[in-house]
């Protein structure tokens, strides 16, 4: 509580979750606590975020939604105003590189941390590594630039967010000296030194209380004087420290921190739990853009299809937390209430999950149920769609009605797999805006069609017409299948699988061009020894500054024939199945799609139970003149990066890689091969491999001293997509076609049968984005505004321009930028209409993450 009799008191808070927890509590006892007692400038909101996020393997729209979603809470309860804008992650493993984008378009001023490589946490190797000795030396408030001339205030922590208090618990006094001393060679900028005294639920304790612990200090200036320091000092808080420190802006300097690789394990570790989280928020984005389309075209909000949407989001939100989705928690924790055994096996399916909130499930249960409530959103927005749509029925004919989530128009290839309304009988085609084209039924009796040219945030009606025997119009392509190896082709690409190599890519060729470097295999698939941990890969420095085991082992072999389980004409797919030196069976899929040149990929198994293990794959790749790769791209949050991260220890240093990672032959130069993913973050190059692409798909690494151990044992399956002809990550290319290979188009028949007659017209379109290098991220409806979040490749300031069809009338309000937790920005450019285009708004965006706010009246 704050204390009302001491005006000294301070308190900062982080995690809005627990506060929300606390008042609902006593609403509960029936005498409800008033808000308005955290009411004063004593207490400071840091950031107003449900939980405190992971900002490197946290998917980017989920980051900013869980500050969104804590603030509009803190809202209603009227403690707006004691929100201090930074995003504060002083807990978070390490932080990307282009984080400043992502804090910048939230609106936020300023960023708190305190894990970088070389800082000093307790029983971690006490390097003297760069990014800590320079932000030592540079000042511990900088500002970081971002790769699109964003620039946020950063404040690094010397001793960690425990700060005072770690130095010699029970003794204020002491401990201050400590703080003062260990800080002695740090430049704090305008002479201003911010001595965080925190830690994790910490209580306020007077430093006389026997045994206490000092996490407040009440005699600040006696700790001052018995330091022997000249300084002079009071109890703030941190906005309080920034309103300090801009009183002299220009004594602080520019510094661009290199901290992503502070630990790197996690990136890989519970695989699982990843998965899940791109896979809910892929699922709830769409939902969002459905729900938006019907507020624009059928007048009307659809309230129980936000109810749905709302509370899963409320659910996945607290997955951010640095503890979770990093997969850093114990297998009490991770596992709770699921029955599993001592290494991580668990039921399948699992048991039911405990009753209760959220906070009383594991995070693995909680983690699936997000899923399965966002696939409910999705099932349901698609039945209304399915309900509201017009159609003149035609006998015989079957309507579809097809939907593209995607702000981004799609390929000529892009491909519907769903339950067949058919029943299997009869002979079909597709009927597209009056051309015909192939079906095709898949293994497992669903129906598979293309529908070429799908624009943005777009759904249409596809009809299924009959036809005679011979109504594909497409002939089949050949297999070529010997003892040795298989030839898999869908006439544009070809590739050879090698069963003495695992069933891995010997060649693949498109036309005469190879891209498979001589005498290697791609997707090969290997067991890694890895002595670390759920943090840290076993090359990483442990306690001592001893790097322990993360080498090579042996590589998966054929554990029988592959089989080829469908032979076109849209789709060809072929799954083998391997094994490990301990006879662990796993399984790798491969598909090619008509008129594509990528290679989609599905691998299925768990890390080995025998010891401490990762599983990587492998694309030693060339481009056909022969060229390698000496350097990486890859994405991050609403952004990318191409560049090193500071070296920290010997051997590989994995990338937190959002959506892509692809290997180019130097840094700007030429795009060699791209690997598209949703929720596969750990990707890196190994230059001394010739430029080979590696990912890690799973990982068991039962722990060291340091830090947290965990099992995980579990059987997951990771999909990711080959494209050898990528484009570098300024065109947009490569973000463009993850999101196509990972985000199916959705697809039902029209319930033909509805009363009242349907309103809503065959075809609709959202919004679109009118520039190649951009992706329209999100669109959602908020009051009577209609949210959409724009995200461009290229760097450099240019104009936008954001189509909507629907909104041709002169009469309507203009579009506004606004930050991406909906606030107003000042200074933010101005949208206009297009002079020429109906519908086409325009704005010079001179940053690569914007949000519009366009209002629906």
């Amino acid at each position: 509580m704050i204390s009302v009799n001491n005006t000294d008191f301070r308190f900062s808070y982080a995690e809005v979750a627990f506060l929300r927890q606390y008042l609902d509590f006593w609403e509960g006892t029936g005498t409800p606590l008033n808000p308005a007692v955290f009411d004063t400038p004593q207490f400071c909101l840091l950031g107003g975020g449900i939980t405190s996020p992971d900002n490197q393997v946290s998917h980017s729209e989920v980051f900013i939604r869980n500050y969104l979603l804590g603030q509009q809470y803190l809202e209603s309860k009227n403690l707006s105003q004691r929100i201090f804008p930074v995003a504060w992650v002083p807990d978070d493993f390490g932080h990307s590189p282009q984080l400043p984008v992502l804090v910048e378009a939230m609106g936020m001023k300023a960023i708190g941390l305190s894990r970088v490589p070389g800082s000093p946490q307790p029983g971690l190797c006490n390097t003297t590594q760069k990014a800590a000795t320079d932000i030592r030396q540079n000042g511990l408030s900088f500002y970081w630039p971002g790769r699109d001339g964003s620039s946020i205030l950063t404040h690094f922590m010397p001793t960690t967010y425990y700060g005072i208090a770690d130095f010699c618990p029970g003794d204020a006094q002491a401990s201050m000296a400590a703080f003062l001393d260990d800080c002695d060679d740090c430049v704090w900028p305008n002479d201003i030194i911010f001595a965080t005294e925190g830690g994790d639920w910490q209580y306020p304790r007077n430093n006389s209380v026997p045994g206490g612990n000092p996490g407040y200090l009440y005699d600040w200036q006696g700790v001052l004087a018995a330091s022997n320091s000249s300084w002079t000092g009071q109890l703030v808080t941190f906005d309080e420290y920034y309103s300090a420190l801009m009183q002299n802006p220009n004594g602080i300097k520019n510094f661009t921190l290199f901290a992503e690789n502070y630990y790197t394990g996690y990136f890989a570790s519970r695989p699982q739990l990843k998965i899940n989280h791109y896979a809910a928020t892929q699922l709830l984005l769409g939902a969002e853009v459905l729900s938006s389309i019907f507020t624009v075209f059928n007048g009307s909000t659809p309230d129980e299809l936000n109810a749905k949407i709302n509370a899963t989001w409320d659910l996945l939100v607290p997955t951010t937390h640095h503890d979770f989705i990093s997969g850093t928690a114990c297998d009490a924790v991770h596992y709770f209430g699921q029955n599993c055994d001592d290494i991580g096996n668990c039921p399948q399916p699992p048991k039911p999950l405990p009753e209760g909130g959220w906070d009383e499930k594991g995070q693995l249960a909680m983690s699936n149920l997000t899923v399965i409530l966002a696939n409910d959103s999705m099932t349901f927005a698609m039945d209304q769609l399915s309900r509201s749509v017009q159609w003149t029925q035609k006998p015989g004919f079957i309507p579809v009605v097809v939907f593209n989530q995607l702000g981004l128009d799609l390929p000529g290839t892009s491909m519907v797999e769903m339950n067949d309304p058919t029943g299997g009988i009869g002979n079909y085609r597709t009927v597209i805006d009056g051309s015909p084209g192939p079906l095709q039924r898949t293994q497992d009796g669903k129906l598979l069609f293309q529908v070429p040219g799908m624009p943005s945030m777009l759904y249409k009606i596809v009809e299924l017409g009959p036809c005679a025997e011979t109504c594909n119009v497409t002939e089949s392509i050949p297999q070529t299948i010997n003892a040795s190896s298989y030839l898999l082709s869908n006439g544009l690409v070809n590739i050879t699988l090698e069963r003495d190599a695992g069933w891995s890519i010997a060649n693949l060729t498109i036309g005469s061009d190879s891209y498979v470097q001589p005498n290697t295999h791609a997707n090969s698939i290997e067991l890694w020894g890895d002595t670390g941990n759920l943090y840290q890969f076993g090359m990483e420095y442990e306690t001592g500054c001893t790097p322990l085991e993360f080498t090579h082992n042996s590589t998966l072999t054929c554990a029988g024939p592959a089989t080829l389980l469908e032979n076109g004409p849209i789709r060809w797919r072929l799954t083998a199945p391997l094994k490990d030196s301990f006879g662990n069976l796993y399984s790798t899929q491969y598909e090619l799609v008509r008129g594509e040149t990528f290679v989609r990929i599905t691998t299925t198994g768990a890390a080995p139970h025998q010891g401490s293990f990762s599983v990587l794959t492998s694309f030693p790749m060339m481009t056909p003149t022969g060229k390698t790769a000496t350097a990486l791209e890859y994405g991050t949050a609403y952004s990318w990066e191409d560049r090193n991260p500071q070296k920290s220890w010997d051997g590989l240093t994995f990338r937190a890689t959002h959506n892509f990672a692809q290997l180019v032959t130097a840094q700007g130069g030429k795009a060699v091969t791209a690997v598209y993913h949703n929720g596969m973050p750990a990707w890196t190059i190994d230059v001394g491999e010739g430029g080979m692409l590696k990912g890690a798909l799973l990982r068991n690494t039962p722990g060291t001293d340091r830090a947290q151990s965990g099992t995980d044992t579990d059987r997951h399956t990771q999909r990711y997509t080959l494209d050898v002809q990528s484009q570098l990550a300024e065109t947009g290319y490569p973000l463009k076609m993850a999101l196509y290979t990972h985000t199916p188009l959705r697809a039902v028949p029209l319930n033909i049968s509805v009363t009242p007659h349907p309103t809503m017209p065959q075809r609709a379109q959202l919004a679109a984005p009118w520039e190649d290098d951009v992706v329209l991220a999100v669109a959602k409806t908020s009051n009577d505004s209609l949210v959409v979040r724009v995200q461009r490749a290229n760097s450099t300031e240019h104009e936008i321009g954001v189509m909507f069809p629907w909104r041709n009338s002169t009469n309507l309000q203009l579009p506004k930028i606004v930050s991406a937790l909906e606030n107003t920005i000042q200074g933010a450019p101005t949208v206009r209409p297009s002079e020429n285009v109906p519908g086409l708004y325009v704005y010079d965006a001179g940053r690569m993450l914007t949000t519009m706010n366009v209002p629906l009246n």
